[in-house]
């Protein structure tokens, strides 16, 4: 039953690769109830032999507790339970995470700090004297909700004061998230990211902890930023299309061109069509060099501190970029006889090109460029970013899902995390434009416009932004000085970006593909 669970769930990344088999690699009870609950960590091995470990919370239950599950969280269910002799009751075994009995049995658990124990293993429960002081106030109940639009990991909300993030891949080591909260929390704050309240860790007998679970300050927010640009997205179509049919003015969308772009005023049109997201744009600019900033701001800490490029760096970066280049080919390839004829023939576009993809590659070693790597976000979009109403907070410091830890640690150019949210616009134009192809019925001119001005939001919400950032970071030394560089750097990381996208949806969402394979086959068909 395993199996057929996990594939369906989309915490799971494993999509495109398939299960071969499923096993149980610890297990740890929880106090809940009178049938029981436990953490199960799974092993679960693909076709292509490699193992990845998940986290997956299960309780049994019987009684009311088993018609509720069955009732109100059918999605949750496993499978139905014969108790035998021992009760007439039938019962089943579900995931209890949308149930509340269970969220309160875990903030009970937080609170007492108790550390269970179970054949030489052990969890962990570390708080700070800040969620401690949020658990003893007890001006109102703490109740659990199951935040809904998380994608690769399941969060619990609790009162409103603070939030619990579990972590579904999990491994040995330091997780990022922990160590750059702890440092953004303690030594250098950082206002504009919620406060690492504490964690919750597994600890097999003499083995490296395994993070389970981090805790956060709960901030009042609206929804993350890609929600927000999505509506005004909604809102800039539908006002385009309401209008005379008009095309878009045409904009340069390579790096030389956007950063050209960076470096003029929006037009009036640009201020018409797209308003007050024009702001928003600049606000996150701000925002992602202030953060880039801080983390870089401890000379002093091995971890923290920036580190020249090398040449040898500069080789590490390309050999990353061809591994991730095979990588998405081969999944392509794999899948490709399921997916839609439309996406098939987009899939035969990039096959053609892989050779041009490598040689886009190949510049970030044929020059020496000077700049800085420093640790940073790493898997930085619009889905990572709180929109608070008049601000944004950025979250999630795990890096990118599908990569181990041992790499998410390591300091890169933070141009990464530009070219992040630089393809987050496009990511979000797209799944809009998508959006209103259900609602295009009468005008065949339609199709076009809307592509073409959702080019264009896309264009000068990523020139406002780069400006922003620009400006902001000033003469930082991760930012390149020369222009050469700059361009260099951050057109193989929009590249790479839109490639691991390609891998990321076959594996995790594989209707959404046609996006990023759009986006790849648009940066190849520009000049850098």
């Amino acid at each position: 039953m395993l199996p057929a669970y996990i594939r369906r769930s989309r915490w799971f990344g494993g999509k495109a690769r398939g299960i071969k088999h499923v096993s149980v690699a610890s297990v740890l009870p929880l106090p809940f109830g009178g049938e029981g609950a436990a953490i199960v960590l799974l092993d679960v091995e693909d076709s292509q032999g490699v193992t990845t470990t998940y986290q997956l919370p299960l309780a049994c239950a019987r009684g009311e507790r088993s018609e509720l599950a069955r009732r109100r969280w059918p999605g949750c269910v496993l499978c139905r339970i014969d108790f035998g002799a021992e009760s007439t009751e039938a019962g089943v075994l579900y995931e209890p995470l949308p149930d509340r009995a269970f969220g309160k049995a875990l903030l009970e658990l937080i609170a007492s700090r108790r550390r269970i124990k179970n054949d030489g293993d052990e969890l962990l429960i570390n708080t700070s004297r800040t969620l401690r002081t949020l658990l003893s106030e007890g001006n109102a109940p703490l109740e659990p909700t199951v935040l809904s639009s998380e994608q690769s990991n399941t969060s619990l909300i609790f009162g409103g004061k603070f939030l619990l993030k579990l972590v579904r891949r999990v491994e040995p080591g330091l997780h990022p998230d922990v160590e750059i909260g702890r440092f953004l929390t303690e030594r250098h704050p950082f206002p504009h990211t919620p406060a690492l309240l504490g964690t919750f860790e597994y600890v097999p007998g003499g083995s490296e902890p395994v993070v389970l679970g981090v805790m956060h300050r709960f901030v009042e927010n609206e929804g993350d930023a890609w929600r927000y640009t999505k509506d005004v997205l909604g809102r800039y179509f539908e006002s385009i299309l309401a209008g005379e049919p008009k095309p878009a003015p045409e904009l340069d969308l390579s790096v030389s061109g956007l950063l050209q772009l960076a470096q003029q005023e929006p037009p009036r049109e640009a201020r018409d069509t797209i308003g007050a997201y024009l702001e928003s744009a600049r606000l996150l600019g701000q925002r992602t060099a202030e953060l880039h900033l801080a983390l870089a701001a401890d000379p002093d800490d091995p971890a923290f501190a920036p580190e020249a490029f090398t040449p040898f760096y500069q080789r590490s970066i390309y050999q990353s970029m061809r591994n991730h280049v095979t990588k998405a080919m081969e999944t392509l390839r794999a899948t490709h006889d399921g997916l839609p004829p439309e996406v098939q023939a987009q899939a035969h576009k990039l096959f053609e090109r892989e050779a041009v993809i490598q040689q886009r590659f190949q510049a970030v070693y044929e020059r020496r460029i000077v700049t800085t790597r420093i640790r940073h976000h790493g898997d930085y979009h619009l889905g990572q970013v709180l929109y608070t109403g008049k601000d944004f907070l950025i979250i999630d410091f795990e890096g990118e899902p599908m990569r181990p830890l041992s790499e998410r640690a390591i300091k890169r150019s933070p141009l990464r995390d530009v070219a992040g949210m630089m393809r987050s616009f496009d990511y979000a134009t797209q799944a809009a434009r998508f959006d209103q192809r259900s609602r295009i019925t009468t005008r065949p001119i339609d199709e076009s416009l809307v592509r073409g001005w959702g080019r264009y939001f896309y264009g000068w919400s990523s020139a406002v932004f780069l400006h922003a950032y620009l400006e902001t970071a000033g003469a930082a030394s991760f930012v390149p000085a020369a222009r050469e560089d700059l361009e260099t750097l951050l057109g193989a990381f929009l590249l790479e970006k839109a490639l691991y996208e390609v891998g990321y949806e076959l594996n995790h969402r594989p209707d959404w593909v046609a996006i990023p394979l759009d986006g790849v086959l648009q940066l190849l068909d520009t000049r850098r």
